[in-house]
């Protein structure tokens, strides 16, 4: 759409000066665009969508446009009148003639679109006009059925923001377009350019130099500048679960990089596996620790948090009571993957546990025997005589390592996820707790009526051998066993 050059308000402006504002954006346009390009600007919008209310001066601004060029107008929907009775306009959603008469009898007409409603960029920006038309079915105009038309404007904020802060505040609005507006609109207050540093500040959220040289750390196994820094992010105010969850998000992005950048010359494919394989253990281990901070947010927990996930890196992640027997019966000889890295090879797999046996051949002294390393007796006969290990039914020191309440509530349905969420999780050894404040009486009894769909859901994931307890507002269930084979217990 034109309009006219220096934002000159219609109705305040003398007629002869207005056309001149009009000419002049038009040759504007032109030096810029080209001739061709001005001809297929059919539509004008007039500076504040003011319509001139007096005859003479609506007759004249009108005339004007027609004489420019411009085949059509948005006008503002209460700016206009029925023509037959004087009443509002009864389908905004059609185009209409506008008819200008001055105080001599002479007409001048052009076609107007109207625009409903009001001038909002947050309407614009939470989509408002799309919303409006999906409401709207054809219409018929000149005996000919039409689409209407749904027709929204607003100022630009004239904002200048980098890219970075603009993801930051993407992140913390978690999809929310109305979260993300109101969090632009605190940054807006300043006039300056929003930079990362500023969005990070008024969101709360750590720096994100000191989230990548936290998980350079990690990466690189110095535990001291790790909980140097976090032990620094702590003292800064933030809170340890935010510090955890921004790092896994930072590997996350990370992770991304990586898979983005695939083998190209700079990076060999067995260095970049190398690093896949270290950030997803290390997101891996994060994320099931986060439970951690509903129970103590604090410095201690962020440390061990980080403790768990720079040990993620030396030891395999189990996941199973049988990877668990598995690993206690196999001496494997497990090597860090970034000393792997270092050594131009990949991680190595997993060494099955028939690879240790004794060696039964007579010893002789060579140097190579000497190098050899020391290989464990035997201890597989005595394995076989041991009365055998019920797996399905968890040790207290097993149970504690598999279970997590953060895999529970990622594994729930939608409704029952909502129920767990305010939640106090725990569990000591098999036994298996929900605690709930009071303010959550209604999350507490709407879980009870879903305790078989929840106790499915323990064993389907965790297996069985398991008590649950559950201790809401005035009651309290008792600690009762979760059913083994799925169902649930029928006690709730």
């Amino acid at each position: 759409m034109g309009s006219a050059w220096g934002h000159p308000v219609a109705p305040s402006t003398p007629a002869q000066d207005y056309r001149l504002h009009v000419r002049a954006w038009q040759h504007y346009f032109a030096a810029i665009f080209g001739l061709k390009a001005l001809g297929r600007v059919r539509g004008f919008s007039p500076a504040e969508m003011a319509l001139p209310n007096h005859p003479d001066v609506c007759y004249e601004f009108v005339k004007t446009l027609r004489e420019c060029g411009y085949r059509w107008v948005l006008v503002q929907e209460h700016t206009i009148e029925q023509t037959e009775d004087g009443g509002p306009i009864r389908q905004p959603h059609l185009p209409h003639r506008l008819v200008a008469v001055n105080s001599l009898g002479q007409t001048a007409s052009i076609i107007a679109v109207i625009k409903t409603q009001g001038s909002d960029t947050k309407l614009v920006g939470q989509m408002q006009p799309y919303y409006e038309a999906k409401g709207l079915t054809r219409t018929s105009l000149a005996g000919k059925s039409v689409p209407p038309i749904v027709t929204q404007i607003a100022d630009g904020e004239k904002i200048s923001v980098e890219d970075a802060a603009l993801a930051a505040i993407a992140r913390a609005a978690d999809g929310g377009m109305r979260d993300a507006e109101s969090l632009l609109d605190r940054l807006l207050v300043t006039g300056a350019t929003i930079t990362a540093a500023m969005a990070e500040d008024a969101l709360g959220l750590p720096p994100q130099d000191r989230l990548v040289a936290m998980g350079e750390a990690l990466v690189n196994d110095d535990l001291t500048s790790l909980l140097e820094q976090a032990g620094q992010l702590y003292r800064a105010g933030y809170a340890p679960r935010t510090v955890a969850e921004q790092l896994t998000r930072s590997l996350r992005d990370a992770l991304v990089a990586v898979l983005e950048a695939g083998e190209d010359a700079a990076t060999g494919p067995d260095e970049l596996g190398t690093r896949k394989s270290v950030l997803l253990r290390l997101i891996h281990t994060l994320d099931d620790e986060h439970d951690r901070f509903t129970r103590r947010n604090d410095l201690y927990s962020l440390e061990v948090a980080l403790i768990k996930a720079g040990n993620s890196l030396r030891f395999p992640i189990t996941g199973s009571a049988d990877a668990d027997v598995a690993a206690e019966q196999a001496p494997v000889e497990r090597s860090h993957p970034r000393e792997d890295a270092r050594q131009g090879g990949s991680v190595p797999a997993p060494v099955p546990a028939a690879a240790a046996q004794t060696d039964t051949r007579p010893a002789r002294a060579s140097d190579a025997d000497a190098e050899r390393p020391t290989q464990r007796p035997d201890t597989r006969a005595a394995q076989r005589e041991a009365p055998a290990r019920d797996l399905a039914q968890p040790t207290e020191k097993q149970a504690a390592k598999q279970f997590s309440w953060h895999a529970i509530k990622a594994g729930a349905g939608p409704q029952l996820k909502a129920f767990l969420q305010p939640a106090h999780g725990s569990n000591d050894g098999a036994a298996l707790r929900l605690e709930y404040e009071d303010r959550y009486k209604f999350h507490f009894e709407q879980l009870l009526k879903r305790r078989d769909e929840l106790e499915d859901l323990i064993a389907s994931l965790a297996g069985g051998g398991y008590t649950l307890e559950i201790v809401g507002p005035g009651r309290a269930t008792g600690a009762l066993p979760v059913g083994p084979e799925g169902g649930g217990s029928k006690k709730a």
